[in-house]
């Protein structure tokens, strides 16, 4: 009975990945119809050919159940369908329908990297991505996947460490691995938020030479502190800890409850050898590393974020930065980051 079984399965999961095949084989020859219509919209055409990608490398992973990729799959071939029909029957597709579209392509991929984000992929081969992508501000953390995302942080970081002092090995790609996995599966505050901070504060320092008005490891402790600032949000916020009365509001007596917990949650994944990325700095550097990220982290909390905006922009009113005499990195950074929090329009965030 046993072997019975378990030969019917066998059928039956060849019978799920052969229908799966040929349904993605359906998608990529409708998508290359409806790119030869007159009205085709290029942009459109190659977001969903992206989306199409990322869903069967799910499916390959084994992180996606065959029936939740096949329920997928019959979405977009209608959506597909409706996108054709436009295409069709009007001489042009109005805003509106490109909109219409694109909120569906989003919530696609929103259910896509639901799995994705489990993927274990830090043994997967590496694509060649370089790190100047990062300095354009209309960059989209949401048309790469989060192992593509790792890779440019890896780049960038590789520069950022060596500018400071500190050697690179393979701590690096390790701890960025944790960070990606430690990061939920919520609506905003996760890892494709967490990069978006961190790419627009590599993209200042580059655009904007931060290198004026912080020092080198302090760079490092800042980009660090980006990609970690919301490690583990659970998708509500410090009011709903504090009436619930949860168990981090009780840790943190109400104080930065949020932020005290990203904080502990990317020093306790520093703390571990294999994700040592001070490798060879001295217990002083390592001590002041540690303060920095620390510091802001607990700077994005938004409840002090005016406060300090007021008390940063009486430092600069009168004079240049560079001249006012902002010597403290915590000073510095508790404006930077906050600011990228409060500012959300300026690079889109689908997620």
């Amino acid at each position: 009975y046993m072997g019975e079984h378990s030969v019917s399965w066998r059928i039956y999961i060849v019978m799920e990945t052969t229908e799966l095949d040929a349904r993605r084989e359906r998608l990529v020859k409708r998508l290359e119809w409806i790119r030869g219509l007159k009205n085709s919209d290029s942009k459109l055409i190659q977001q969903y050919e992206l989306l199409i990608g990322q869903l069967f490398e799910c499916f390959k992973s084994t992180k996606m159940p065959n029936e939740e990729a096949l329920v997928l799959l019959r979405s977009m071939s209608e959506e597909l369908r409706q996108l054709e029909r436009k295409l069709e029957n009007a001489d042009k597709i109005t805003k509106t329908d490109v909109e219409a579209f694109l909120d569906k392509a989003k919530a696609d991929r929103r259910f896509i990297l639901t799995h994705f984000s489990e993927i274990d992929c830090s043994r997967a081969p590496q694509r060649v991505l370089e790190a100047s992508l990062l300095e354009e501000i209309n960059f989209d953390p949401l048309s790469m996947t989060h192992q593509d995302l790792v890779t440019l942080a890896h780049s960038a970081l590789t520069q950022v460490s060596q500018s400071a002092g500190v050697a690179v090995g393979n701590e690096l790609r390790s701890a960025l691995f944790e960070v990606m996995k430690r990061y939920n599966v919520v609506a905003y505050h996760n890892f494709s938020h967490a990069f978006s901070v961190f790419q627009m504060l590599y993209m200042m320092h580059k655009k904007m030479n931060l290198g004026k008005f912080l020092q080198p490891f302090e760079l490092l402790a800042g980009c660090v502190a980006a990609l970690g600032h919301d490690l583990d949000h659970r998708g509500v916020n410090n009011a709903y800890h504090e009436k619930k009365r949860s168990t981090l509001a009780l840790r943190y007596a109400d104080k930065s409850i949020l932020e005290q917990h990203h904080a502990a949650t990317l020093v306790d994944i520093l703390a571990s050898p294999a994700n040592d990325i001070l490798v060879g700095q001295d217990a002083k550097r390592r001590r002041r590393f540690r303060e920095d990220i620390v510091a802001a982290i607990l700077a994005t909390d938004m409840s002090k974020h005016f406060k300090m905006l007021e008390r940063f922009t009486r430092r600069v009113s009168a004079t240049m930065l560079v001249e006012s005499g902002m010597d403290d990195f915590r000073t510095r950074e508790s404006a930077l980051l906050p600011t990228r929090e409060l500012d959300r329009k300026v690079t889109p965030l689908y997620c």
